[in-house]
């Protein structure tokens, strides 16, 4: 196993001592945050002018007779006459610039608009470099900062390519740290990556060691290129002839140019980095990739997104994301959807990816992060999860967890995935770094990738199988029980009134039945009433009453007036009363059965040839009812005809028919019976001896698989590696106390003395 462990050479750290210090020609006037904006990109321009000095007029001459060519097709062939990713046809050399200082502002401009398309658009479009030349020649810096920069020899034969590759991240890490408040935006700490990258390549050593070899590695939120450099460092460690591709994309403009501007100088393509947003674009649509590792934002909206996203999952598998997609304030899993669909279809791919908590257990059964976790374990991708310390990144202390994914397990890993709890890996750092306050170790990182690979075992691993992360989640109802009381506390007010019934008892009071025939002379009366109720009166006199309280209030009382204005509204509610009345006077007022209830009214309707339809015996069921668990069950249809009696989903045997009850929606609850267990078992061994006229929701059925239960995947390592620590005895306790009791009265005594 191979660990990576950069032994930053003393060179590699004096010359990045040397080239920060330019920040010292810009204190006072430049903000420290800043200073990266100014020495990364000089110094990306310092490297390429080494580069070209010994072809600068070769290459001019060249661009010259080929002057009627495409920008495309020029840029082929310089590249392939001199073995270079980029060129320059300005002239110009950074010690030439310094040669007329009056006009050094221009001509550095024109410098970078000589160079080709690849790096000037770094340089204008993404380090937004010509806003820093004219602020700097504005305060008279510009001249000075060329001057530092053109005395630094960063020829190949002063500093090498892997030199070169070391000395830019130790300025990158400068430049975030000196911004630390969103460094974790776009930068991991090495220590992370040195971990992830380990645990990509682990399993594979051997085959990376064999001979000469083509690997692609992809990051698909590579902010400023970390990930990519250490992995390249890693596999040239294992074999330095394979030929190790990188290849990132970013959608913030200053992490990509910083990060193309890393592959120009450590002698990568700068062309495989580029700039868009993952989530909407592909920018590598036709490109396969062995390997993937990323860090991907934690907790980002994608609501711009969203309508994108939506579309290519509802494409199917023509789309990335036909698993799920989670909620909008979170769009981790979907960079890792993204990843997935990059591995090749035909040979093995392995994916290493750091998230938060959220993407292991957030979004309920048959939600979309949950049916991205489901297509993991079902389709047996997960090798394993690392929970690694908290407070190891720059802007934020939560705790994070690496993911190892790939398309393709070795047999001995099947049906296997490890869970690693390293959370408490890690060594206090000596002096904090925003919320950073901790760092791994070498030594746990070589211990981690060992409890990975299996070469040893402690208390800090378990091994599961896919499924027993898994679950369906079934409904379990109650029955309704109502029972019913007709008695009036007032004329026409029963147990239960709403807010529109209290309108219909005022207009009682004050206008009596004669108000009904009355009601066009009395509606200004009415509404003013209602109004006034309402609070639209209150309202429209106050000149700073917001419009959405205007408009709800317009609303209420619009609904309320239609009603009450309605005389056959009126006559309607007299009708019903009426019947309550009619039954009342036959001497019984309550009933524990509604259902014997609802057959009493209904027979006591027929007699006064009214008709008692559902719409009517909901009105009268919300006056006189309520809730009593000791009442009947209220019963709400007759399946006889076609259903059998199946009392654990619900289909109930009651005197010789077979009926469904009502459910009581405050009752119903959900239950998540461990994938491989029989429903009908669980539900009678663990919900029917706590509620036995409980049943199990049959309509609740799981859109894949059409079982009943809506099947749910969550990984929880807080359940798994939980561990209980029993309370201290009593007697210590109460020992402790009287000793901290002793101590505060003798501290008392010597103040009284």
């Amino acid at each position: 196993m191979t660990t990576i462990n950069r032994d930053n050479a003393a060179r590699v750290q004096d010359n990045a001592n040397l080239i920060w210090g330019a920040a010292e020609k810009m204190r006072g006037k430049i903000t420290p945050a800043d200073y990266g904006k100014v020495i990364l990109p000089f110094t990306v321009l310092r490297r390429m002018d080494c580069l070209l000095e010994p072809h600068r007029e070769a290459v001019k001459a060249l661009a010259s007779s080929l002057e009627s060519a495409t920008e495309d097709a020029r840029d082929q062939i310089i590249a392939r006459k001199f073995k270079l990713n980029f060129y320059g046809t300005s002239g110009y050399s950074m010690s030439a610039l310094l040669e007329d200082p009056e006009n050094i502002a221009d001509n550095l401009k024109s410098y970078i608009n000589g160079l080709s398309k690849n790096m000037r658009e770094v340089f204008i479009e993404h380090f937004g470099f010509f806003n820093w030349i004219d602020r700097l020649d504005r305060q008279n810096l510009l001249y000075a900062m060329v001057q530092f920069f053109a005395a630094k020899d960063l020829s190949p034969n002063k500093v090498s390519t892997l030199e070169m590759g070391y000395l830019f991240e130790n300025l990158i890490r400068r430049f975030n740290e000196a911004s630390n408040a969103t460094a974790g935006d776009h930068y991991t700490p090495r220590e992370v990556i040195r971990l992830m990258t380990s645990l990509l390549f682990a399993k594979d050593g051997d085959v990376l060691a064999g001979g000469a070899q083509v690997i692609n590695i992809l990051d698909p939120a590579c902010g400023t290129g970390g990930m990519l450099a250490t992995a390249h460092d890693y596999v040239k460690e294992l074999n330095a002839n394979t030929k190790v591709n990188l290849y990132g994309q970013e959608v913030n403009p200053e992490s990509f140019a910083i990060c193309r501007s890393d592959m120009l100088i450590s002698g990568n393509s700068p062309d495989n980095i580029r700039i868009g947003n993952t989530l909407i674009e592909d920018r590598f649509e036709a490109e396969t990739f062995t390997y993937c590792l990323s860090n991907p934002p934690y907790g980002v909206d994608y609501s711009e997104e969203y309508d994108a996203v939506l579309k290519e999952h509802q494409a199917g598998h023509e789309g990335r994301f036909e698993p799920g997609i989670p909620r909008k304030s979170d769009g981790q899993l979907l960079f890792l959807l993204h990843m997935i669909s990059k591995l090749p279809k035909d040979r093995p791919g392995r994916i290493a990816v750091i998230m938060n908590g959220s993407p292991l257990f957030n979004g309920d059964a048959g939600g979309g992060e949950s049916e991205i976790r489901r297509h993991l374990m079902e389709h047996d991708m997960v090798e394993s999860i690392i929970a690694l310390p908290t407070d190891l990144f720059y802007n934020t202390g939560i705790a994070t967890y690496v993911w190892i994914v790939t398309n393709r397990k070795k047999p001995e890993d099947q049906d296997r995935v490890k869970l690693i709890n390293a959370s408490d890996r890690s060594s206090p750092m000596r002096k904090s770094l925003g919320s950073k306050r901790k760092e791994i170790a070498d030594a746990d990182i070589a211990a981690i990738v060992n409890l990975y690979l299996g070469n040893e075992m402690d208390d800090t691993v378990q091994v599961f199988h896919p499924d027993q992360f898994g679950y369906r989640k079934i409904t379990v109802e109650r029955p309704l029980r109502l029972d019913v009381d007709l008695t009036e506390s007032e004329p026409g007010r029963f147990r239960n009134t709403s807010d529109l019934d209290e309108y219909f008892l005022w207009f009682d009071t004050t206008y009596g039945v004669e108000g009904i025939g009355q009601l066009k002379g009395l509606k200004a009366e009415i509404e003013e009433y209602v109004t006034e109720k309402e609070g639209l009166a209150l309202l429209e006199a106050d000149g700073n009453a917001s419009a959405a309280d205007l408009k709800s209030a317009t609303k209420r009382v619009k609904r309320v007036l239609k009603e009450l204005l309605n005389a056959d509204a009126h006559r309607e509610r007299q009708a019903l009363i009426g019947i309550i009345r009619s039954l009342r006077g036959k001497g019984q007022t309550t009933w524990v059965d509604y259902n014997a209830f609802a057959d009493a009214i209904t027979s006591q309707a027929k007699a006064q040839d009214e008709k008692l339809t559902a719409a009517r015996l909901k009105v009268i069921r919300a006056w006189v009812t309520e809730v009593n668990p000791d009442a009947e069950r209220v019963i709400d249809k007759d399946v006889t005809a076609k259903q059998d009696a199946e009392e654990r989903f619900g289909f109930f045997q009651l005197k010789g028919r077979v009926v469904t009850f009502e459910r009581d929606s405050d009752l119903s609850d959900n239950e998540r019976v461990p994938l491989g267990t029989d429903i009908v078992d669980y539900f009678e061994a663990e919900v029917l001896p706590h509620v036995g006229d409980a049943w199990i929701n049959g309509d609740k059925r799981d859109v894949r698989d059409g079982q009943v239960g809506i099947v749910g995947y969550e990984i929880n390592l807080n359940r798994y590696f939980y561990q209980y620590v029993p309370p201290r005895p009593l007697d210590v306790i109460d020992a402790e106390l009287r000793s901290v009791e002793a101590e505060i009265a003798a501290l008392l005594a010597e103040v009284s003395e």
